[in-house]
């Protein structure tokens, strides 16, 4: 109650606000609302999942819940932070003395808005970069063979990064990380099985011929 006392009145008067003993100070809050991004409700969600953390450790938490399934630039984390700060949607507080850490909490305002993006539908356009599949998108330039062979590494680069996932995350992002790729595994395989029968009937028939 009484950070929340405080932040008002830094949003108010526009300037750094003193708290509690003077250990510490919580920073002004900007009136103008927002433009969020993904990465914007991947933060509040850690914050709100952790509570109180420092940058390093809010890189530690996205870690933990979604992995390289959203990677965020540590540099990032710092910046789009304090901008959420700035506009009352996390609270930043700065040790006064010492090694002067930052530390960040939900607000309400903040834990308000997160739940508000959860519940919405998603109307962005959806988007799947996969190496792999930019090469099949070329596939005709290759032999079924060939093809084959590249289905076969993407097999297994989504197998041992279904190993990662797994070691590193936990909650219920695991969960559906590990079925994601569990899915590609066998998108990839059943890729390769069919390529496979495709090289053997032409080797087949170029040698009938």
């Amino acid at each position: 109650a009484q950070l929340s006392g405080l932040a008002a009145a830094a949003s108010e008067s526009g300037v750094p606000c003193q708290h509690g003993t003077g250990h510490s100070y919580c920073f002004g809050v900007s009136a103008t609302p927002p433009r969020l991004t993904a990465t914007s409700y991947a933060l509040l969600g850690a914050v709100s999942k952790a509570g109180p953390c420092s940058p390093y450790e809010l890189k530690r938490v996205l870690a933990r819940c979604i992995g390289s399934l959203w990677e965020v630039p540590h540099s990032q984390i710092y910046d789009e932070a304090a901008r959420l700060a700035r506009s009352g949607l996390l609270l930043e507080v700065q040790e006064g003395t010492g090694r002067r850490r930052l530390s960040y909490s939900i607000t309400e305002d903040g834990r308000r808005e997160l739940l508000r993006w959860m519940r919405s539908p998603s109307r962005e356009r959806m988007e799947l970069r996969d190496i792999g599949l930019l090469k099949v998108a070329f596939a005709a330039e290759l032999e079924p063979a060939e093809l084959a062979h590249v289905a076969e590494d993407h097999a297994e680069a989504w197998q041992a990064l279904s190993h990662e996932l797994s070691a590193s995350m936990d909650g219920p992002g695991a969960a559906y990380a590990a079925a994601m790729a569990a899915a590609a595994v066998a998108f990839w395989q059943t890729l390769r099985d069919g390529l496979s029968v495709q090289a053997d009937q032409l080797v087949e028939a170029t040698q009938a011929t």
